[in-house]
């Protein structure tokens, strides 16, 4: 069992960011991941399982939500995203395997908060300039494996759920407007994430956390992304856009903060 205290802090550390990662399309788990590294005394491997299938729920019902009010994937190019991305989530598993043996707890979080504060400073400028670049509006399905390959992997090995990068991508190579990028995000969220799972399950590589833990965190990010669903239905695409930018400002100062806390 865990005490009152910790209920609320672990529910709300899930329940507040799934809120805002379902409005932006980015997942929540970009604000998780800095959240439990910087004030959870966890290890890189249970960090990423609780941030991960927290996204995993959240996404899953931010979906089912989307498909009760008929909100549908109709560009087939979010198919082959999606394939790509459930493939990526697999390999991106596999490199944070990897990485967990070869180093230490901390090196591991450094690393993962400098990758994270990079892309969401790429992610920023290109949000700044986003009227001013031509979006490719690419259909070739290659092309489209490749970039849902990418997101899938990044999204499982920094247990984000994919993130700003995912917005970038969609929003510059596809050529979609905010909301319909954010729609699409979380549908390969989802799948990357699922895919991460399995992976974790089929290697015996879920680590031994409190079920109360677990079970709190899942719930707060299943209200948090019907919430956050219901609040984006009222928002147009400028009104995304500004509080995406506002919540990148708040990942990359976490990410830093990180990095120096774990790096000395």
């Amino acid at each position: 069992m865990i005490s009152l205290g910790q209920f609320l802090t672990y529910f709300f550390t899930a329940l507040i960011p799934s809120i805002m990662g379902a409005i932006s399309g980015i997942g929540g788990g970009i604000i998780i991941k800095p959240l439990l590294d910087t004030f959870f005394a966890l290890k890189p491997q249970e960090i990423n399982f609780l941030s991960g299938t927290t996204v995993l729920t959240m996404s899953f019902f931010t979906l089912l939500q989307n498909r009760i009010k008929k909100k549908k994937l109709n560009d087939r190019r979010s198919i082959i995203l999606a394939a790509g991305a459930l493939l990526g989530g697999i390999a991106g598993k596999a490199i944070f395997t990897a990485v967990i043996k070869s180093g230490t707890g901390n090196l591991v979080i450094v690393v993962q908060s400098g990758i994270l504060a990079f892309l969401c400073a790429m992610v920023f400028i290109y949000m700044i300039f986003k009227n001013r670049i031509s979006p490719l509006n690419i259909r070739n399905v290659v092309i489209c494996f490749a970039l849902g390959f990418l997101m899938g992997m990044i999204s499982a090995f920094l247990g984000i759920g994919g993130g700003p990068i995912n917005i970038m991508i969609i929003s510059y190579f596809l050529g979609l407007d905010s909301k319909t990028t954010g729609h699409n995000s979380i549908y390969i969220v989802f799948l990357s994430q699922l895919a991460s799972l399995v992976s974790s399950v089929i290697t015996g590589s879920i680590p031994d956390i409190p079920a109360a833990i677990t079970i709190t965190m899942l719930s707060g990010g299943v209200m948090g992304g019907l919430a956050g669903s219901g609040i984006s239905n009222n928002m147009n695409n400028k009104q995304v856009d500004a509080f995406f930018r506002i919540i990148l400002v708040c990942v990359m100062l976490f990410s830093v903060f990180s990095i120096v806390k774990f790096s000395i």
